[in-house]
C-alpha cells in the first residue's frame, strides 16, 4: 500500500514538476503587450464609453428630430429621413416655407373676414344713401 502511494505520489510530483515549457521560447516577444497593459484597457473603457455616449446623443436626437421639428416640416421625405442624414440648411428651408404658406393662409382668411365686413358695410351705407334721398 505505501509503495502504491509513493507511485502516485511520485507521478503526481513529476507532472508538476515536468510543465509543458514549450511556451517560453517567445519570453521576449512583446508584439501583442499592449493588448494586456493598463493603457490598452483605459483606451478600451474610453473608446466604449465615447460610443455609448454617442449612440445616447444620436438617439436623443432623433427623438427631438421625430417629435419637435417633424411637425414643422412639409416634406415627407424629410420627415423619412434619419435626424444623422437630414441636412439642416433643406429642413430650414422647408420649416420656413410651411410657415410662410401658413401665415398666407392666415392673410388670406382675416382678410377675408375683412372684406365681408366692408361689403356689409358698404350695404348698409348703401341703404342708409336710399332712405336719405328719398326723405
Amino acid at each position: 500500500m505505501a509503495v502504491l502511494f509513493w507511485a502516485v505520489g511520485g507521478v503526481v510530483a513529476s507532472a508538476v514538476l515536468h510543465d509543458d515549457h514549450s511556451d517560453y521560447d517567445n519570453y521576449d516577444n512583446y508584439d501583442n503587450y499592449s493588448n494586456y497593459s493598463d493603457y490598452a484597457e483605459r483606451k478600451r473603457r474610453r473608446i466604449a464609453s465615447l460610443k455609448s455616449e454617442t449612440e445616447s446623443a444620436a438617439s436623443e436626437l432623433s427623438g427631438y428630430k421625430r417629435n419637435i421639428v417633424n411637425p414643422q416640416l412639409n416634406s415627407q421625405t424629410l420627415k423619412n429621413q434619419s435626424a444623422m442624414s437630414v441636412s439642416e440648411q433643406e429642413m430650414n428651408n422647408d420649416a420656413t416655407s410651411k410657415i410662410n404658406k401658413q401665415i398666407e393662409i392666415d392673410e388670406i382668411s382675416e382678410t377675408s373676414n375683412l372684406e365681408k365686413e366692408l361689403k356689409t358695410i358698404n350695404s348698409i351705407l348703401e341703404k342708409i344713401s336710399d332712405i336719405e334721398r328719398k326723405n
